[in-house]
């Protein structure tokens, strides 16, 4: 075979390994990492937490798929960046392009291997003025706080895009700006990006005299007594049906209300800005507003990384301008 097409060989094998390392390593900033196996049925469902933990996609980084697509790809990178010194610039115009590329290729790699190494996350569900510090741990002297929070919705109540307005400190320094989904902030090696929302409730509980106010996150509850009080943010909600609407954006708000004593049970739905008594506890739905999950994500490497993309762009750029060269002889 002619050393050509054993290059041009070579560059199509290498050039797969990168794009399925790439591919894997997506999997690992679309999925969360390390989830318990209760939650990633709450987020993606029976099958697909089963697939999830089938696969190993829950821990990406420290998959040995994850090793041996580097490790390929690192011999197949040195092994071509060493043919490729062996030509005589002089002769071969595009070869400043095709180095800077490979070198860019070598710089994501080596990056994405620190990444993967050094990644530890935290999951962070905030309201608006809401602030979580971390004092120990992997992010001792971060701190989130989220200043505001907007969601978008289509004209047949879908949403349409999530926006939150953060503030991500860490130690003496701070920076400030709005994030949305695939656009996170990259601040002093942390990430923190948006993942979902979700609705949090407002209103009282009164049982006799006592009177007790409440503000709740998805899945909270309230005890009251000998009762457990468990509430639904429902966003749509026809009284004519049992069932409420499902559609996310909140046309006409209700409150579903579980009472539950060791002897009974009773359900029901609460218009908003309504009172409503349910056993033997008065409850009033006073108002609702979203909060946002995100993601807290710590990893050395990421100015590395950075610089490979550069090489990247740079690389193809040069590699263009001397095939309009070529082209113009």
């Amino acid at each position: 075979m002619k050393k050509l097409e054993k290059r041009q060989l070579l560059i199509v094998f290498t050039t797969l390994i990168f794009i399925a390392l790439a591919g894997w390593t997506a999997l690992g900033s679309l999925i969360p990492q390390g989830l318990s196996y209760v939650d990633y049925i709450e987020r993606y469902g029976l099958q697909g937490a089963n697939t999830i933990r089938a696969l190993g996609i829950d821990g990406v980084y420290t998959h040995p798929m994850m090793w041996i697509l580097g490790t390929l790809l690192v011999l197949l990178l040195g092994y071509y960046l060493g043919s490729l010194l062996k030509i005589r610039v002089k002769k071969q115009p595009s070869f400043l392009a095709r180095f800077i590329l490979h070198l860019g290729l070598g710089l994501v790699l080596l990056a994405s291997g620190i990444v993967a190494y050094t990644s530890e996350e935290v999951p962070l569900e905030l309201a608006i003025g809401e602030k979580k510090a971390f004092v120990e741990g992997a992010f001792s002297g971060v701190s989130v706080t989220l200043e505001d929070f907007e969601v978008d919705f289509y004209e047949d109540g879908t949403p349409k895009q999530y926006r939150a307005k953060v503030d991500l400190q860490v130690g003496q320094d701070s920076v400030k700006r709005e994030i949305q989904v695939n656009e996170p902030i990259y601040f002093k090696g942390y990430r923190l990006y948006q993942d979902n929302y979700a609705w949090e409730v407002f209103g009282w509980v009164k049982q006799k005299d006592k009177k007790q106010e409440f503000r709740l996150k998805l899945g909270e509850g309230l005890k009251v007594n000998d009762a457990q009080l468990l509430m639904l943010f429902v966003p749509n909600y026809d009284g004519d049906n049992t069932e409420p609407t499902i559609k996310p954006r909140p046309d006409a708000p209700h409150l579903l209300v579980r009472y539950q004593t060791d002897e009974e049970r009773q359900e029901d739905f609460i218009p908003l800005g309504k009172t409503k008594k349910i056993g033997d506890v008065e409850i009033f739905f006073e108002k609702y507003q979203p909060y946002s999950g995100l993601y807290l994500k710590k990893a050395e490497g990421l100015e590395v990384l950075k610089l490979g993309y550069l090489f990247l762009i740079l690389g193809v750029g040069l590699g263009y301008f001397s095939f309009l060269r070529r082209g113009r002889r």
